[in-house]
């Protein structure tokens, strides 16, 4: 489903899984990653985000919130992703204080 780089190259010291390139592309791209113990750092954790947009969500430190919109942003556009009509009030009104 996601190409070569997902999947398992092998075990040994140099070795490359799926959940290493997970791992690293979420490195990138999060703040305050935490993963779910038992999984051998492969499953990330946010019990305060989950998967809700900026209509449903928006980070508690205030100071990073319009940075969080920029990412959403960048990441909706290149997916052609859907932008509710709450995420674009939501953002306005943030984006307002930047």
């Amino acid at each position: 489903m996601f190409g070569p780089s997902w999947t398992d190259d092998h075990a040994g010291i140099d070795g490359h899984d799926g959940c290493d390139t997970c791992n690293d592309v979420l490195r990138r791209q999060l703040d305050g990653v935490t993963f779910r113990p038992g999984t051998h750092d492969c499953v990330v954790i946010n019990a305060s985000k989950g998967d809700r947009s900026p209509g449903e969500w928006m980070p508690i430190n205030r100071a990073f919130r319009c940075e969080y919109i920029d990412r959403f942003l960048d990441v909706a556009l290149a997916y052609d992703l859907p932008v509710t009509r709450a995420d674009v009030r939501s953002m306005r009104f943030t984006l307002a204080t930047c």
